[in-house]
């Protein structure tokens, strides 16, 4: 348990860390920027699943294959029924990028004391993330964020031993992904599968025991 805790520890400090950090260039980002919903999709969902398009929150947003499926919707209600001012919203949106790219960070490289090449590319890739998504908050961006960093966390576990917590973590970023947009899942899910199937290649571990972990 001991041993355990030391692994663990360092990991959600360093978490913490990163999530700081990148909600406070989010917080600049909205200063400098002043967003607005992105498109009109994006500001109808909003409308809908507070209840100001029709006075009554509704949670069952699946419209079209492109647009939020009912649990993306059935979760955002919940909160605007807590307070409807509130821009829940965008609140969940720019949270799920906030976890999605701080996760990112985290799984890139293992030392988290040494700034390696690839830690630098994956907080200047998240910045830009955040450039893109922040000026104009949208459901199709936060789902491809959200599933490349479920991605991330698969490529992760190829190459980790104890690679049971990144599966876990993953398959919940690209299950919420999903659900934010189905369209942008298949479509970062198609465009880096080639990524996954040469990791789980090249991994060491057993590739039966691989092959289980995914499907799971």
């Amino acid at each position: 348990m001991r041993t355990i805790s030391r692994t663990i520890r360092p990991i959600v400090i360093y978490f913490f860390v990163y999530f700081v950090f990148y909600s406070f260039i989010a917080v600049l980002i909205n200063h400098f920027t002043y967003p607005t919903q992105g498109v009109n999709d994006d500001e109808f969902f909003a409308q809908l699943v507070s209840g100001e398009f029709t006075g009554q929150s509704e949670s069952f947003t699946h419209i079209s294959p492109a647009s939020p499926q009912w649990s993306f919707g059935f979760v955002l209600t919940k909160f605007y029924l807590i307070d409807s001012a509130i821009s829940w919203y965008f609140l969940i949106l720019l949270l799920t990028v906030l976890i999605s790219i701080t996760y990112m960070t985290i799984v890139i490289s293992r030392n988290f004391k040494i700034f390696t090449s690839e830690r630098i590319f994956i907080i200047i890739l998240s910045n830009l993330f955040l450039l893109w998504f922040v000026p104009a908050p949208t459901y199709t961006s936060t789902a491809f964020i959200s599933s490349l960093a479920g991605i991330f966390g698969f490529v992760a576990g190829t190459k980790n031993k104890s690679s049971n917590m990144h599966f876990i973590l993953s398959s919940i970023l690209l299950t919420w992904g999903m659900s934010i947009r189905t369209e942008s899942f298949y479509a970062t899910g198609l465009f880096f599968v080639p990524v996954i199937i040469l990791c789980g290649l090249k991994s060491r571990e057993n590739k039966k025991v691989f092959l289980k972990k995914v499907l799971i």
